[in-house]
C-alpha cells in the first residue's frame, strides 16, 4: 500500500486505471484520489468560519516508493487501498479535534464488501456522524457477488453519497487531483457511463432480504470478516 499526501496522480496512471472498460484487463489495483475539506459553518453572527485544514492526495494498494522512501510497512502488503487511507483520515481528523469534514473519494473500483464495512465502521466510531462522505467509482468491483452488492446498498442507506463517475465527476477529479500538465485528462470515455450506471441502479433497486447479524460471531454482517485484532488505529 502507498499513500501520497499532497501529490497528484500521474496522468498516465489515471488514464489507464480509471478507464471504465467492461473488461478491465490488467487493472488489478485500486487507486483512490481523495480530498478532505473542512465544512464551513455559519455562526450566530452570520459569518462563515472554517475549521481544520485540507488533506488530499491519492492512495493505492500497489506498493510504491515516494521520494525514495517506501510509504508502507511490509506487513501491510495485501491490504486494500481503503484501509491505510482510513488510517490516514483517522489521524487527520483527530489532529483537528471536533472539526467536521466533507470527504470525497474518486476510486477506480467500487468498495468490496469488507471495505464497505470498514467505511461504515469508520463513519460510526471515528467520524461520529460529523463528516460527509462521497464515493465516486469508475468501475463496479465484483458486481455479481451478493455480499458486495449488499455492502454498497448499506453504504447508501447509511447516508454515503455513492455513485458512478460520470463525465462531470471525472473532470472534477482530473482537474483537481491529477497531474495533467502534459496531456488531456478527459478522453472521450463517457460512452461507457450509462452501462455502469444501469448496473449500479440494478444493485440499488434489488429487492432482497438483507443479512443482519452474523450468526457465528454475533457481529454485524459488515464486520463479520474483520479480525478482532485488525490494525485500523481505531479505539
Amino acid at each position: 500500500m502507498s499513500i501520497f499526501l499532497y501529490k497528484k496522480l500521474p496522468l498516465n496512471t489515471f488514464l489507464f486505471e480509471f478507464d471504465n472498460l467492461e473488461k478491465a484487463y490488467g487493472r488489478n489495483r485500486c487507486y483512490i484520489c481523495f480530498k478532505l475539506k473542512p465544512i464551513h459553518a455559519v455562526g450566530a453572527t452570520g459569518t462563515t468560519g472554517t475549521t481544520g485544514s485540507e488533506l488530499w492526495g491519492y492512495a493505492t494498494n500497489k506498493w510504491e516508493v515516494a521520494d525514495g522512501i517506501p510509504r508502507e510497512s511490509p506487513e501491510k502488503r495485501g491490504m486494500h487501498a481503503e484501509e491505510p487511507l482510513l488510517d490516514e483520515m483517522t489521524r487527520h481528523v483527530r489532529e483537528h479535534g471536533g472539526a467536521s469534514f466533507c470527504i470525497e473519494w474518486f476510486t477506480s473500483w467500487s468498495p468490496c464488501d469488507r471495505c464497505s464495512g470498514l467505511l461504515l465502521h469508520w463513519l460510526r466510531d471515528v467520524g461520529g456522524g460529523r463528516h460527509r462522505l462521497r464515493v465516486w467509482f469508475s468501475r463496479i468491483y465484483r458486481g455479481n457477488v451478493g455480499a458486495v452488492r449488499a455492502g454498497l446498498r448499506h453504504l447508501r442507506r447509511a447516508g454515503v453519497q455513492l455513485g458512478v463517475m460520470d463525465r462531470r465527476r471525472h473532470d472534477n477529479c482530473a482537474h483537481a487531483l491529477v497531474d495533467a500538465a502534459r496531456g488531456d485528462p478527459t478522453p472521450p470515455w463517457h460512452i461507457n457511463v450509462p452501462r455502469i450506471q444501469r448496473a449500479f441502479d440494478e444493485i440499488m433497486d434489488e429487492k432482497v432480504r438483507e443479512p443482519g447479524w452474523c450468526w457465528w460471531c454475533w457481529r454485524p454482517w459488515w464486520l463479520a470478516d474483520v479480525p478482532s485484532n485488525a490494525s485500523l488505529n481505531y479505539p
